[in-house]
């Protein structure tokens, strides 16, 4: 079970909503663990978009591999951010798959 979760690969996703002229922002997401889900979990306090926030604050990583953002974005993700695009991200980070994805396998 260990070997298996060590062998799993950094995930990648382009955000095609948060584009510049370099192409779309790429975040990247090393898998949860249980503790990490855990934590998320009492973050959020039984709200579902805080829990996708903190996933991103807690996950969302460069292409260094360096945290993209930190506590201090919190309310901006929370209050400036549409809400598509963080349900976007912050289910790919906590691995939900998304139901239109899922019909369309």
């Amino acid at each position: 079970a260990k070997a298996h979760f060590n062998n799993q690969e950094i995930k990648s996703m382009e955000v095609e909503e948060w584009s510049d002229e370099s192409g779309p922002l790429v975040v990247y997401a090393k898998p949860l663990t249980l503790n990490e889900t855990q934590k998320l979990y009492k973050l959020a306090k039984d709200d579902d978009l805080a829990l996708l926030a903190y996933a991103i604050i807690n996950k969302a990583l460069n292409a260094d591999g360096e945290k993209l953002f930190t506590l201090d974005n919190k309310q901006a993700l929370m209050n400036n951010v549409d809400v598509a695009v963080l349900t976007k991200i912050g289910t790919w980070i906590m691995g939900t798959i998304d139901v239109d994805e899922a019909v369309e396998k």
